[in-house]
């Protein structure tokens, strides 16, 4: 396929309204089509940036202090930090019929506020414009009580916050 066309294809795969199930799915094989495709998806995935569960939250955070560095064929790569210009996360209702905590399942609520806290701490994202919080299942609280919102960092000029419901 011409690049342009797995450009097109990444990118509006990239922006389908996908559960958070779904779009971990789309990020692990993306990266095993071939080199191509999987490079061109990092540079989609780079531009808005989805966190669909913990561990990809803690993988954020370590590529966006990451330093930049050069690959043979490429060149220098642009720091993903600075590629960053929209940042979604969604906060799903927890399964209310289990009745065990699991002390290493950290809930994505907590996610949202050590995020914001991260990106006060280290400036990082300088680009990052546009904050997305989507609730899926979950009930009307506080949000700037609860989610620590007080904490958006500065550059963040557009805060969307979307509820839907299964």
């Amino acid at each position: 396929l011409p690049v342009e066309l797995m450009t097109e294809v990444i990118t509006d795969a990239w922006y389908l309204p996908l559960s958070s199930e779904e779009r971990i799915t789309l990020m692990r094989s993306s990266a095993l089509v071939n080199s191509t495709w999987a490079d061109i998806f990092d540079l989609v995935s780079s531009r808005d940036i989805y966190l669909p569960s913990p561990p990809y939250f803690d993988h954020f955070i370590r590529r966006l202090r990451a330093q930049p560095h050069t690959t043979p064929s490429k060149g220098p790569l642009s720091p993903a930090n600075l590629a960053c210009q929209s940042l979604t996360i969604q906060l799903a209702k927890p399964d209310v019929r289990s009745h065990k905590y699991n002390r290493r399942r950290v809930p994505m609520s907590a996610i949202l506020s050590r995020l914001l806290a991260r990106l006060n701490a280290y400036s990082i994202a300088p680009n990052l414009r546009r904050l997305i919080i989507e609730y899926l299942d979950a009930g009307f609280e506080d949000l700037f009580q609860r989610a620590a919102l007080a904490a958006v960092p500065s550059q963040i000029t557009h805060l969307d916050v979307r509820y839907s419901f299964s």
